[in-house]
């Protein structure tokens, strides 16, 4: 975060590549749950219990054996209380007016939170507040421009609502 800038940076394997959205050019972040947390958990579940299943067949395999499986389910559970530790997950997009741009770093609600916290004071002083009234004008204004580019309820193919249904 800079003084009148955030910088979003991606790496890949030897290139980085940088964008600017600046306070003033910010019109949205989105913010939108997903069920990432549920599926890793189910995922790394599903391989505990099919560890716990291979623990009984091999109980005759020796005390290395054990400990090896032992190790593995370790590892599928450890997974699950982290996951489930840090909470639910989000994706992020910051729209400008001409792009709409994904932020793969804000993937949990808490750490995006945080991050909104810290920066909504910075778009606000940026490009200031709207009062109560200002923002119900606005959104009439805009309900008003988006009723008279209604299209026409004409397919392209030139059938009404009435013959396509």
């Amino acid at each position: 975060m800079g003084t009148d800038h955030l910088l979003l940076v991606r790496t890949s394997l030897g290139s980085e590549e940088y964008r600017r959205f600046y306070f003033k050019d910010i019109q949205a972040i989105i913010v939108q749950n997903t069920r990432r947390r549920a599926y890793l958990n189910i995922m790394f579940a599903v391989l505990s219990f099919l560890v716990l299943a291979v623990i009984p067949l091999n109980w005759n395999g020796g005390v290395g054996v054990i400990v090896a499986l032992g190790i593995l389910l370790l590892l599928f559970s450890i997974p699950i209380v982290v996951n489930t530790a840090l909470g639910p997950c989000c994706d992020v997009q910051i729209r400008t007016a001409v792009q709409i741009e994904d932020i793969p770093s804000l993937s949990r609600i808490s750490r995006t939170a945080r991050v909104l916290g810290r920066i909504r004071p910075r778009i606000q002083a940026a490009q200031g507040s709207l009062t109560a009234d200002e923002t119900v004008e606005r959104l009439r204004a805009f309900e008003k421009h988006a009723l008279a580019r209604k299209p026409s309820a004409t397919s392209p193919l030139g059938l009404t609502g009435n013959e396509l249904s």
